[in-house]
C-alpha cells in the first residue's frame, strides 16, 4: 500500500481507499488489461488502415473524368425517372423498365410502365435530349435510343 495525491484536493491518500477522506472524490478505475490490449489492436488496425490508403496510387485525370462522367450520366437517369414519377397519374404504380444514357450526358431514354385512369397498366417511352423532352415516337426512339448505357439501377 504507497500514499498517492487526491487529483481534487491534492491531499495524500492511499492507494486502496475507494474515495479522498478530505474531499469525498472518488479514485479514478485503473484500466483492466482487456482494455488495454482493446486499444492496442485498435491502434494497430488503424495504423495498417492508414498505411494501406497511404500506398494505394492516386487516381488518374482519365479515372476522376470517366468517374465525374458517369456521375452526370447517372444524376440524368434520375432525374428522367422523377420527371417520368412527377407526371404519371399513380406515381406508386411506375415501374422503370429500363432507362439509358449516352456518354455525353445529353441524350436518355426510359420505358416505363405505371397505370392508367381506368385501372390498367400502359407502357410508355420517354426521350430527352439536351434537357428537353421530345415524342416518344417510334422514330425519336429508333434515332436517340439504341446502343445507350443502361441506368436503370439509377431510378427512384
Amino acid at each position: 500500500m504507497s500514499l498517492i495525491a487526491c487529483k481534487e484536493c491534492g491531499a495524500k491518500i492511499s492507494t486502496k481507499a475507494p474515495a479522498c477522506p478530505s474531499c469525498g472524490a472518488k479514485r479514478p478505475r485503473e484500466t483492466s488489461r482487456a482494455a488495454k490490449l482493446a486499444a492496442l489492436l485498435l491502434a494497430v488496425f488503424g495504423a495498417l488502415l492508414i498505411y494501406t490508403k497511404a500506398t494505394e496510387p492516386p487516381a488518374t485525370p482519365q479515372q476522376i473524368a470517366a468517374k465525374a462522367s458517369d456521375a452526370k450520366r447517372g444524376a440524368l437517369a434520375y432525374d428522367l425517372a422523377a420527371t417520368i414519377k412527377a407526371r404519371v397519374r399513380d406515381p406508386d404504380s411506375l415501374k422503370v423498365t429500363w432507362i439509358g444514357v449516352n456518354s455525353s450526358a445529353t441524350t436518355a431514354c426510359a420505358s416505363y410502365r405505371a397505370r392508367n385512369g381506368f385501372g390498367g397498366m400502359n407502357s410508355e417511352r420517354a426521350v430527352i435530349v439536351d434537357r428537353k423532352p421530345l415524342e416518344p415516337t417510334e422514330g425519336n426512339w429508333n434515332t436517340y435510343c439504341p446502343g445507350l448505357r443502361d441506368y436503370t439501377s439509377a431510378a427512384p
